[in-house]
């Protein structure tokens, strides 16, 4: 998190080692949540993908993970940050923002 913080991509400032680790660190959240109950909102880590993504050129991929950061702001009870967000995020198909009572 450090280097993504700091815009340190790796060899030749290439993002998809940021993207990688920021992945994994998800992915190994949500099957500890599966296996023992133990849910972790990766706040931090959640907002993270958003840039790199950003920075890797990949829109689609920055939306979603912009949508998973507003959920995981929610989890963390972080609301005004989170109906900001919410208002903010384009309304699609995908993302129901009005069956999260804010954002309206």
């Amino acid at each position: 998190m450090v280097f993504t913080e700091q815009k340190r991509w790796g060899d030749e400032y290439n993002p998809y080692g940021a993207i990688y680790q920021l992945n994994w660190a998800v992915k190994v959240a949500d099957e500890r949540y599966k296996k023992e109950g133990f849910y972790q909102p990766l706040l931090a880590v959640k907002q993270l993908r958003v840039s790199v993504y950003q920075a890797a050129g990949h829109p689609e991929k920055a939306h979603e993970a912009l949508w998973q950061s507003i959920l995981a702001t929610i989890d963390s009870e972080e609301l005004e940050p989170a109906e900001k967000a919410l208002a903010d995020f384009p309304k699609d198909a995908e993302h129901d923002k009005d069956a999260l009572g804010c954002g309206r």
